[in-house]
């Protein structure tokens, strides 16, 4: 015969209860809070614990993985949008990947901050007699320090650092104080971290084209390092606001997406519990004709 009314009602119980099996397992509602689940966890994994009588492994492994989903934020929110464990991918949303980008490029930043530092105290300094006689004067002292203390890593730096003195006492001499401050200027954009020999070629055409158009003054250093420290909470507060964005963006999207999915798992896991339920009925049915059959036997 036809399936009763009740059946397709219960199968689409049966199929929400599917979707929502942790929080079955738990014995909780979807509202449920943080505590409310720790506390579930606690009264259900004792009492199927494979020790206790009545527990079992299979039992306690579910309520372990129900609770370390539920109580998990992220794994929560995406069991809740599509119905599924989706496993223990722990891969950054939007607003980390946001604030990882934030950290590189403020560690690029600081980097051209100390750079801009060094490359305006040697490019400045070096025009003045007296900071190359003093900066000379001090790798001397720097050498016979190292030699007398043997310190030999300070009789490096020393001999290392008074190449740029002499060599800005030669360019001044040479009237070529400008090729210095290119050189300088490249060096400290980074001319021998990069392999490529047209790389190379491009930084030191952009260190020549600053110092054309842009000079070598105090002033112009000192500009570009305030723009440098400025622009440090700036990059911070841009990529912040970018992730959380994304993040607002992202969440709507998989919103709609989840309630895409849990509908059609939802009508799956009915239609499933419905041919079950029908099956059942079907296999009820034949049982029961024969025994009414014998019954009209007997009265006849």
């Amino acid at each position: 015969g036809e399936m009763p009314a009740t059946t397709t009602t219960t199968a689409a119980a049966k199929g929400r209860a599917m979707l929502d099996s942790y929080y079955a397992v738990l014995e909780l509602d979807r509202s449920a809070s943080t505590e409310d689940i720790a506390k579930a966890y606690r009264r259900v994994s004792l009492r199927c614990h494979p020790d206790r009588r009545g527990g079992s492994e299979e039992a306690f492994q579910m309520v372990s993985r129900a609770y370390e989903v539920l109580s998990d934020e992220r794994k929560r929110a995406s069991y809740d949008r599509f119905g599924l464990d989706l496993g223990d991918d722990d891969a950054g949303g939007p607003e980390d990947v946001a604030t990882e980008m934030a950290s590189h490029v403020n560690k690029g930043l600081g980097v051209a901050v100390v750079r801009t530092a060094l490359a305006g105290a040697v490019v400045v300094g070096a025009k003045r007699r007296w900071a190359r006689s003093g900066t000379i004067a001090a790798c001397g002292v720097g050498v016979v320090y190292g030699k007398l203390a043997g310190k030999t890593q300070a009789e490096r730096v020393a001999f290392r650092v008074v190449v740029l003195p002499l060599a800005a006492w030669l360019a001044n001499a040479a009237k070529v104080a400008p090729l210095f401050d290119v050189a300088v200027e490249a060096i400290a954009g980074g001319l021998f971290e990069f392999d490529q020999p047209k790389i190379r070629a491009a930084v030191v055409v952009v260190a020549a084209l600053a110092r054309w158009l842009l000079g070598a003054r105090l002033a112009l250093f000192l500009k570009l390092l305030v723009a440098e420290l400025i622009l440090l909470p700036v990059n911070f507060v841009f990529f912040q606001l970018a992730g959380h964005i994304a993040h607002e963006i992202l969440k709507h999207k998989l919103d709609k997406c989840g309630d895409q999915v849990r509908a059609a798992l939802l009508a799956q896991a009915s239609e499933l519990a419905a041919l079950k339920a029908e099956l059942q009925h079907k296999s009820n049915s034949k049982h029961e004709r024969p025994t009414t059959a014998r019954h009209r036997t007997k009265n006849s």
